[in-house]
């Protein structure tokens, strides 16, 4: 990464860089390091909050792939039974 002072904008209220792509570069990997740090913190809570119950939906999403890839769930009532799963994992 360079800093082109060529691309600057023409117009300062229009402008969504700094100017120099280095730098623009440096701010869009904090911003997205941001936005990871803020999904992890939003996972944990996730965990603490439903975690049981998005254990047993994971279980049934996890059932319902596995007879897919499995049994490339041929019949009508296996591609039933495996949305029932998932249906019922998320009432409980």
């Amino acid at each position: 990464m360079d800093c082109d002072e060529t691309k600057s904008c023409e117009k300062k209220k229009n402008c969504c860089g700094t100017g120099c792509s280095m730098t623009d570069e440096m701010i869009h990997l904090a911003e997205r390091a941001w936005q990871e740090v803020l999904i992890e913190k939003i996972k944990v809570l996730y965990q603490k909050h439903n975690g049981e119950k998005m254990d047993k939906v994971a279980q049934a999403a996890f059932e319902a792939c596995n007879v897919h890839w499995e049994n490339g769930m041929r019949t009508k009532m296996g591609v039933e039974e495996s949305k029932n799963k998932v249906r019922q994992s998320f009432m409980h």
